[in-house]
């Protein structure tokens, strides 16, 4: 969100959204042995003196050297060693120079979470990136899939590699569509949704405005929700519209001093204004509908089903038992009298 950090959320179970920054006061400079030893990968005793007993896992990959505590090293580690790799994509799909080097820190529980970012985060954060401070800090829940956990990191690369618009330019650029560039690269799993059902908003009118969000998605996780879907359908729908490069040219623009519109129209030919107007009507169309309520319909079919077996069984039975019964006195009522086949004795 805009504001001091850019915030990557997958929230109320969808998989769900992250945000953008604003001035922070720079980290310090690591100690050369620190850095050192983060590049080796080895595992030393933390600076926090609350992890003092507890040991970390470090080590770089690409501009990010990462740490991570000993217990989460089984996962967090194979993760954030993709970051190089991850990052030269992305800026490559962004049209964007080399991300700057920084720091990616895995911290184990959500109060850990919250004190390094001095307890003003949302309940609903996951991860966030920091750019003044060349920080990402995620929250390494076990409870979630591994796919999950890895679609954050996903997002959380990306709103690194658009450091690279500039200052300028990423604040000419709404926190929606930071958060929506982001889930456009992040999510892998065609099958997964926000828990938001803009289908239904729109079909009935009641969609938030897009500049709701231009400044950040505030502390209510159901707004929220909403915000990051939004950026993501927006996001998503200008890539299948005007073609996989259509970000790529946009952030040119911006980098050259456009404000977004004023990239909207030079790359799409449409304002800001228009391309919201046509994803309000693509989302509240009867197809938009039927395809956001098809799953939630399966499901209710597949309970009633299940729900009514076992009572269409025992009517089966029950019909089942009158008709014999039936058949039984039909049967019954055809058999030829038995024949007294006893000699007559004479009188």
């Amino acid at each position: 969100m805009l504001g001091p950090w850019i915030a990557a959320v997958l929230l109320l179970g969808a998989g769900a959204p992250p945000a953008v920054p604003g001035p922070e006061s720079a980290p310090a400079a690591a100690p050369a042995a620190a850095r050192a030893a983060a590049a080796r990968g080895t595992a030393r005793a933390p600076a926090p003196a609350a992890e003092a007993a507890q040991e970390a896992v470090a080590g770089r990959s690409g501009p990010l050297a990462w740490e991570t505590p000993a217990a989460l090293a089984d996962f967090a580690r194979p993760i954030s060693e993709t970051a190089g790799a991850e990052l030269a994509r992305i800026e490559a799909w962004l049209g964007l120079e080399a991300s700057p080097e920084g720091s990616l820190q895995w911290v184990a529980s959500k109060e850990a979470f919250r004190e390094s970012l001095g307890n003003q985060s949302p309940d609903w954060y996951a991860a966030v990136t920091i750019p003044a401070q060349r920080r990402i800090l995620m929250l390494a829940d076990r409870s979630k899939p591994t796919r999950a956990l890895t679609e954050t990191f996903r997002h959380e690369l990306v709103h690194w590699a658009m450091i690279g618009v500039g200052d300028r330019g990423w604040g000419a650029l709404p926190a929606w569509f930071h958060e929506g560039v982001a889930e456009t690269w992040a999510r892998t799993d065609p099958l997964s949704a926000f828990a938001s059902p803009l289908a239904w908003r729109a079909f009935r009118g009641e969609l938030t405005p897009l500049s709701r969000f231009r400044e950040g998605f505030g502390q209510e996780p159901v707004l929220a929700a909403e915000g990051y879907a939004l950026g993501y359908a927006f996001v998503k729908r200008l890539v299948r519209v005007h073609g996989d490069d259509a970000v790529a040219r946009l952030l040119a623009r911006v980098r050259a001093g456009d404000s977004l519109d004023q990239a909207l129209v030079a790359v799409t030919g449409f304002s800001l204004i228009t391309h919201e107007e046509m994803l309000r009507a693509e989302l509240g169309s009867w197809s938009a509908l039927l395809a956001e309520v098809y799953p939630q319909l399966f499901l209710l079919l597949a309970l009633f089903m299940l729900g009514a077996a076992p009572f269409v069984w025992r009517a089966r039975r029950r019909r089942r038992r009158v008709w014999e019964e039936k058949w039984d006195r039909e049967d019954r009522a055809s058999e030829p009298a038995e024949e007294d086949d006893r000699w007559i004795q004479p009188r």
